[in-house]
C-alpha cells in the first residue's frame, strides 16, 4: 500500500472520497480561463473523476479496495464542456464516460456515507471560477475532447488524513 501527499499541500478533503485519477494534459484548457476570473487558486490540477465523496470516517482502505475488486476501467471519454451553478462560484466540468465507472460507484455507495446526491453524473472538474462566469468558459472550451487511460484510484479518509493509492489493472 503507498500512501502520498498529493502536491497541492491546502488540498484536504473534509469527508472521505474515492476518486479515479486519469493521464490527461488539461493545460491548454487550462490557459483559456483568465486568473481574474478564479476563484481563489481556482484551477483543479489534478484531473480525476470522483467516484464517490461523503465516505464515513468507520470506512477502512480495506473496504474501499473490496468495493472496488474486479472493476476493469476502459479508456475514459472527456467531453461536453458544462458547469455547475453555485452561489460563491461556477464549477467548470467534463462528462465523462469510463467503464466502470457507474459499477464502481454502485457498489462504494452501498459504504457507511452522507454524499447528497441520489445520482451519479461522473465528471472531472477543471476550474473554479467567479459566478455567472462559467457560461462564457463553456463556450469556449465546447471544442475540446479527450481521451484518456485511467492510472490509480485514490482515497482519502477525510481531515488531514493521507491519501492512498489503490492500483487497477
Amino acid at each position: 500500500m503507498t500512501h502520498f501527499i498529493l502536491e497541492k499541500v491546502g488540498k484536504v478533503y473534509k469527508k472521505g472520497c474515492v476518486m479515479l485519477y486519469v493521464n490527461v494534459d488539461l493545460d491548454e484548457v487550462h490557459s483559456k480561463i483568465k486568473k481574474a476570473d478564479l476563484v481563489d487558486d481556482g484551477i483543479e490540477d489534478e484531473p480525476h473523476v470522483t467516484l464517490l465523496y461523503g465516505l464515513k470516517k468507520s470506512v477502512s482502505i480495506e473496504d474501499v479496495k473490496r468495493k472496488l475488486k474486479g472493476i476493469k476501467f476502459g479508456r475514459c471519454f472527456i467531453t461536453n464542456a458544462s458547469l455547475f451553478e453555485n452561489e460563491d462560484k461556477d464549477v467548470l466540468k467534463f462528462d465523462v464516460e469510463c467503464s466502470g465507472l457507474k459499477k464502481a460507484y454502485e457498489n462504494l455507495v452501498k459504504l457507511p456515507n452522507d454524499s447528497k446526491f441520489s445520482e451519479y453524473k461522473p465528471h472531472m472538474t477543471i476550474a473554479y471560477v467567479e459566478p455567472g462566469k462559467g457560461k462564457e468558459y463553456v463556450r469556449k472550451l465546447e471544442r475540446f475532447e479527450f481521451d484518456a487511460k485511467p492510472t490509480f484510484v485514490v482515497y482519502s479518509a477525510g481531515g488531514d488524513s493521507d491519501k492512498v493509492i489503490i492500483n487497477i489493472d
